[in-house]
C-alpha cells in the first residue's frame, strides 16, 4: 500500500478524491522519464470525484500489467483502509514523450537526398513508435525512404544511405587476374553502395556483366 499523506489530507478536507489529487498521484507513481526523454502524463477525460469512505487511510495507483509506455493507458485508483479496498475507479491516462529530435523544414518526397538546410533540431512532443533521430548531422546526405510533410519527424526507418552509384551512371570497371589487369568503361544498370554487386553494361552491345562497386564511379568485375 502507498500511504500518501498529502493526498489523504486534501481528501479529508474536501471529503473526496478530486482531479487535482489524482494528477498528484500520477505524478508521484508514474515514471517521469524514458531514456533521455521526459514523459508528461495527463488525464484523457474528466475525473468524477471519488467519495472518501469512513476509515480510509491510504490511496494507491494500480498500473497496467502490460507496463508503462507512451500513449493511452488505463490505471485504477484505489482508496484503501490498510490493505482493504474501500472504493476504486478507473482512470485513462495519456503519456506524451517530450524531447529533442530532428524535423524536416519542408515537405520532402521519397527518394530525395536531404541536406543540412532541409533539417532542424526541435524540442517537443515526440511521435509514438520509433524515436526520431536526435542529431541533424547524422542525417545529412541520407535518402528518404518515404515522403514527409513539412515539420515531420525523421526516424531511422525513414532514411537510408544514399547510393554511391545510380542507374545509368558511367563506371570504370577493372577486370583483374593473377597476370593481367584491364580497365574498361561500362554503365550501371542498378544502383548500389560500396561493396554491392550490381549489373553493368559493358562496351559491347547487349554485354551484361556483374561488378562490385569499389567507390564512386568505380567497380571490379566479378565472375
Amino acid at each position: 500500500m502507498n500511504l500518501l499523506t498529502p493526498i489523504l489530507l486534501a481528501m479529508s478536507l474536501s471529503g473526496s478524491l478530486g482531479a487535482g489529487e489524482v494528477r498528484r498521484l500520477l505524478d508521484e507513481q508514474l515514471p517521469r522519464t524514458m531514456g533521455q526523454d521526459s514523459i508528461r502524463w495527463t488525464l484523457t477525460s474528466p475525473w468524477s470525484a471519488l467519495k472518501l469512505p469512513a476509515g480510509a487511510n491510504g490511496v494507491r495507483l494500480v498500473k497496467p500489467e502490460a507496463g508503462i509506455r507512451p500513449g493511452v493507458i488505463s490505471c485504477i485508483v484505489q482508496v484503501v483502509q490498510d490493505d482493504q479496498v474501500l472504493r476504486s475507479a478507473s482512470v485513462a491516462v495519456r503519456g506524451d514523450r517530450v524531447g529533442r529530435g530532428v524535423r524536416v523544414r519542408r515537405a520532402v518526397r521519397s527518394g530525395e537526398i536531404v541536406s543540412a538546410s532541409d533539417l532542424e533540431e526541435s524540442w517537443g512532443v515526440l511521435p509514438q513508435g520509433e524515436r526520431p533521430v536526435m542529431t541533424a548531422s547524422d542525417l545529412e546526405g541520407q535518402r528518404l525512404r518515404r515522403s514527409l510533410s513539412e515539420g515531420g519527424w525523421v526516424t531511422p526507418a525513414a532514411v537510408e544511405q544514399a547510393p554511391v552509384v545510380k542507374v545509368g551512371a558511367p563506371l570504370e570497371i577493372m577486370a583483374a587476374s593473377a597476370a593481367l589487369r584491364v580497365r574498361f568503361q561500362g554503365v550501371a544498370q542498378q544502383e548500389g553502395l560500396i561493396g554491392d554487386v550490381i549489373r553493368v553494361r559493358g562496351p559491347r552491345p547487349n554485354n551484361l556483366l556483374r561488378a562490385r562497386i569499389t567507390g564512386p564511379g568505380m567497380a571490379l568485375l566479378v565472375p
